[in-house]
């Protein structure tokens, strides 16, 4: 099994346990107390649906192939919950995903809409932590005649069972009202960045965000999602997995789950028996570059015996605190936080080692998915009728959800092995510039490999193998197919000031240096 890498199964920074962090002991209220048990759904209806929102946002759409443009304005909406006296609310990360406006709804605020701010958010987990702006706040309390804005109590959802009856409150195809579905709980599965529970409630667009009610009328998960083409079979992120991130999501605007690069398989007693490893665990396939596994000293052949001094069987199941059933190293890890110092026992050459590692938050890699609106995009550039950009992981997603072809070179980097080089790539060219009618090249999207005879990686390396070359006739351009152009400089230079107002850009920093 692979585990580990960015865009599959991340290792959470969760906390061990329901203690929640310093952070969420001012903002949440537990619902584990003694509390008068609601006699029905709708009496938890009734109670609750005042603090679920509706959350409406703006979205900006940018062309991340042609950069240039002014992004395509657009809007969603979704669901969330408050949590906090103060209007502190919860919602999915994909909800606000693109936004530069959010704003809220509610069932006490009739049709006025309530300008929301981003605290934090972990897109990984789909989780984002959102608040009333102060003068918002203000103004909900007035027209709400509410002193406080209403906030559900928080359940323990470690003690979530199978055939559980559960109830969602949210607003499926955005509806303005506030609309209940009940159903049970399927059991647990575990996702692209941690652990979700299984609910048979039909959930729809719109109740992404939305809470989960156990019959206490606490709140037990957020909806994030359904299966496709399936009936009654929607997903639920654990509420526990929330609260215990909390702190994280209070500290980092963006947070990137670490990155430990581990690839693993399972191991059999013949195996064991041939390494010489005389403990159950699993046998690590590969080690990624640059994740912080390689910075632990783990390397490809070890076997991981044990976690914490928690022993792996064979296929890496180690028993719990929270639950009595055995749960995969994955699980685990998924319940540290991001500071957390991890003891890892592994056999080498016969030899019980040990080691640990800081689950420390991921950094930028070289090759990354970035988040338009959130973060700042790599930098490109436009000369001789291309445009030029740092690749990112978005380029190739895009490419391959419009079902462009891929070329061999990018495959390494759709499987996200690691810190890779970085690359440039060749995003546009225009019509009618000189690169476009060379036909050259065959794609208009590929990656570029060298400027004047020049290998380049980086925009940095670009824009000086292209300054260099300043006193020659000719420009060359080489992509990693092999294709080759020479274009006479002059030339270029000349139709700059075409193709820029053809296509609606503003002419580069580099051009305006080789025209001196």
């Amino acid at each position: 099994m692979k585990f580990m890498k960015r865009g599959l199964l991340f290792l959470a920074v969760l906390g061990v346990g329901l203690q929640q962090p310093a952070y969420a002991k001012k903002i949440f209220r537990s619902g584990d107390g003694v509390q008068k048990r609601p006699s029905s759904w709708s009496e938890i209806c009734k109670e609750r649906k005042s603090a679920v929102v509706q959350i409406f946002t703006c979205r900006n759409h940018f062309d991340i192939f042609e950069p240039f443009r002014p992004p395509e304005q657009g809007g969603a909406s979704g669901s969330g919950v408050f949590i906090s006296s103060d209007g502190y609310a919860l919602t999915n990360f994909h909800v606000v995903e693109y936004a530069v406006g959010i704003y809220a709804q509610t069932s006490l605020s009739g049709k006025e809409r309530f300008e929301l701010e981003f605290v934090g958010g972990c897109p990984q987990r789909d989780i984002a932590l959102l608040r009333f702006t102060p003068s918002s706040l203000d103004r909900f309390r007035k027209i709400s005649k509410q002193k406080d804005t209403p906030f559900v109590d928080l359940g323990n959802s470690d003690n979530i069972v199978e055939a559980q009856p559960i109830m969602l409150l949210g607003h499926p195809g955005g509806e303005e009202e506030v609309k209940i579905t009940v159903g049970y709980v399927k059991g647990r599965t575990v996702g692209s960045g941690g652990a979700l529970i299984q609910t048979t409630a039909p959930v729809n667009s719109g109740d992404s965000g939305g809470p989960f009610f156990d019959d206490r009328g606490n709140v037990i998960g957020l909806c994030v999602a359904k299966k496709i083409d399936a009936e009654c079979f929607g997903y639920i992120i654990p509420m526990n997995n929330i609260t215990l991130m909390f702190d994280d999501l209070v500290k980092n605007k963006l947070l990137r789950l670490p990155f430990w690069g581990i690839c693993f398989i399972p191991t059999s007693q013949s195996t064991r028996e041939y390494l010489r490893c005389s403990e159950e665990g699993v046998y690590i396939s590969e080690v990624l570059p640059g994740a912080l596994a390689e910075k632990s000293g783990l390397k490809r052949g070890d076997v991981i015996t044990s976690v914490d001094g928690r022993k792996l069987d064979e296929s890496g199941y180690l028993f719990v605190d929270w639950t009595e059933e055995k749960v995969s190293i994955v699980d685990y890890l998924n319940r540290l936080h991001i500071g957390s110092d991890i003891k890892v026992s592994y056999c080498r050459d016969g030899k019980i080692l040990a080691t640990s590692v800081k689950a420390a938050a991921r950094q930028i890699m070289r090759v990354d998915y970035f988040y338009p609106g959130f973060e700042q995009l790599p930098a490109y550039e436009i000369f001789a009728g291309m445009v030029v950009s740092q690749l990112t992981i978005n380029h190739i997603m895009l490419m391959s959800q419009m079902g462009a072809g891929i070329e061999p070179a990018l495959a390494k980097y759709a499987q996200e092995e690691g810190d890779l080089e970085p690359r440039l790539l060749i995003t546009s060219i225009f019509n009618t510039s000189k690169l476009h009618l060379s036909r050259a090249l065959n794609r208009r999207v590929t990656l570029l490999d060298k400027i004047n005879g020049q290998r380049v990686t980086t925009i940095e390396e670009f824009r000086k193998a292209v300054l260099d070359g300043k006193k020659q006739e000719f420009v060359t351009i080489e992509t990693n197919g092999g294709a080759f152009v020479a274009l006479p400089l002059k030339e270029i230079l000349e139709e700059e000031n075409r193709l820029s107002d053809l296509y609606f850009y503003k002419q580069s920093d580099l051009v305006a240096l080789l025209k001196k």
